[in-house]
């Protein structure tokens, strides 16, 4: 068993590839805390992993920097600027960037995001391949045959008149964003009401639900906080090579099992127990992850299993 949580966050960001030197790419985001609020006029510590998939355990780039947030809640950074970019294989893509954020400026990350780096980063990548083709003969098109030759004046008025103003040519459907499972989106996408992409802001876990290696078996008030037990016994032959009386009132507390596990352990004398072989279980949730914070439960941790124990087994037979 083990405690799960969830944090909010919001985030806004750009992410723009310059192709010559020095490689960096440019990073902005606006940084809000847990109660989406704006943090502003402050230092931070934002770490900046490159990861070659999504769910990747160990990065191919990671990077940290300080920076203080604006009036605005606003920070830019070169991404590439403390540590070099030169060593990713571009080619090797699609890769995905992964942002954490300490906001007292330390290294106790509580917000973090992570999307896929589009096209535009690639361009990184057009340098190496120039390097290993050599020269290549570049031939004109035909103007004719190309979008250019359908240029209006219209069109050219419009451009001129471009401002941040609707000119009447465009419809909102310009910069596409669509929330999924867990992800929120508010805002308009203008500078006055931009857009705030928000994880974890609009659901929430229920007892259950196959999560983190095993199945929710409680959850409190906010839905965001938890317990989960795993989804297979662990083979115990015995409790304990040992049988002391245990020293003071935390071993057995009713409801925090993870302190008395860790007391059961330095026992004088003690070399196995459940509490060790809870400890020490590790096991994958369907590839996605690896887990290995379980505990045994309390007693009052093992009341909330079976007054779940009907859901619990029915996902249970459900799953196969």
């Amino acid at each position: 068993m083990k405690r799960i949580s969830a944090i909010l966050i919001s985030l806004l960001f750009t992410i723009v590839a310059i192709a010559q030197a020095p490689e960096t790419m440019s990073y902005q985001a606006v940084i809000r805390n847990s109660n989406n609020q704006l943090v502003v006029g402050t230092e931070i510590t934002l770490k900046i992993s490159i990861l070659l998939t999504i769910d990747a355990i160990t990065p191919i780039y990671t990077e940290t920097q300080k920076t203080t947030t604006n009036a605005n809640g606003l920070i830019s950074v070169k991404i590439g600027s403390i540590v070099p970019l030169s060593g990713i294989d571009w080619s090797d893509g699609p890769y995905f960037i992964r942002t954490e954020v300490d906001i007292a400026g330390g290294s106790n990350f509580t917000i973090s995001g992570t999307s896929e780096l589009l096209s535009v980063p690639f361009a990184f990548h057009s340098k190496t391949a120039e390097s290993l083709t050599g020269s290549i003969t570049e031939i004109d098109p035909v103007f004719s045959e190309s979008q250019a030759a359908n240029v209006t004046e219209d069109d050219i008025s419009n451009l001129s008149n471009l401002s941040g103003t609707n000119t009447g040519d465009q419809d909102g459907s310009e910069t596409k964003l669509t929330a999924g499972d867990n992800i929120s989106i508010t805002g308009t996408g203008t500078t006055g009401n931009p857009y705030l992409v928000s994880a974890g802001g609009g659901s929430s876990h229920y007892v259950g639900e196959l999560f983190g290696g095993g199945i929710v078996f409680w959850v409190d008030n906010t839905g965001n906080h938890g317990l989960i037990c795993s989804l297979v016994d662990v083979a115990i032959t015995e409790w304990s090579n040992i049988y002391s009386n245990l020293q003071g009132t935390t071993p057995f507390s009713e409801w925090d099992g993870l302190a008395n596990s860790e007391i059961i352990i330095l026992e004088p004398g003690h070399s196995y127990s459940a509490a060790m072989y809870c400890l020490g279980y590790g096991n994958d949730d369907y590839g996605t992850g690896f887990y290995d914070d379980w505990y045994l439960p309390s007693s009052g941790e093992l009341y909330d299993i079976w007054h779940s124990y009907r859901i619990i087994q029915k996902v249970l037979e459900n799953d196969g």
